[in-house]
């Protein structure tokens, strides 16, 4: 398959703007939540001890993660609530 990039490719390629190569890793590895709470990872070919990702998959992560453009990689931080 000639459409397929390296995860620091795909970084660059993200809907909404671009991410870290390590956000799209983790992606990959560990997954995200989608609004419905299902697991969704995203898809990879392996090339050697190399990942790679292809438009389409990306566009099918995000599909399935319900229209999410540019999902958290990490959760939100709490509010905080300091004296001042």
């Amino acid at each position: 398959m000639s459409d397929l990039m390296t995860l620091e490719q795909a970084a660059q390629k993200v809907p909404g703007g671009a991410v870290s190569s390590v956000t799209v890793w983790r992606w990959a590895t560990s997954g995200m939540r989608s609004r419905s709470g299902q697991l969704v990872k995203l898809r990879t070919a392996a090339a050697g001890k190399r990942m790679l990702v292809s438009e389409a998959w990306l566009r099918e992560f995000f599909e399935a993660l319900g229209g999410q453009e540019h999902p958290a990689s990490t959760p939100e931080s709490p509010t905080c609530h300091c004296q001042q």
